[in-house]
């Protein structure tokens, strides 16, 4: 499994939290018997993008601790391209 780490926004993220990042996913897929195809994407960003997000996408006028977008759900451009999680 690939896992793609981006912050678009707010603190930066230090080696440590990666490698605990993908130790993570790593045994993740592991326990899940997962396919060594699948491909993780996971957005950091503040409680404004995140607040705009929500409301966007989920008519929700708040921030929210995460948001997911399954790539084959997508039903826009956003969604379609950016399939991760904030």
């Amino acid at each position: 499994m690939q896992i793609l780490i981006n912050r678009r926004k707010g603190k930066r993220i230090t080696g440590k939290l990666k490698k605990i990042i993908l130790m993570i996913g790593d045994e993740t897929a592991k326990e899940f018997e997962l396919a060594d195809d699948l491909e993780v994407s996971l957005v950091f960003t503040d409680n404004e993008e995140i607040h705009a997000l929500n409301k966007q996408y989920r008519g929700i006028d708040a921030p929210t601790d995460v948001l997911s977008f399954a790539f084959n759900d997508a039903e826009d451009e956003y969604a379609r391209r950016y399939h991760h999680i904030l």
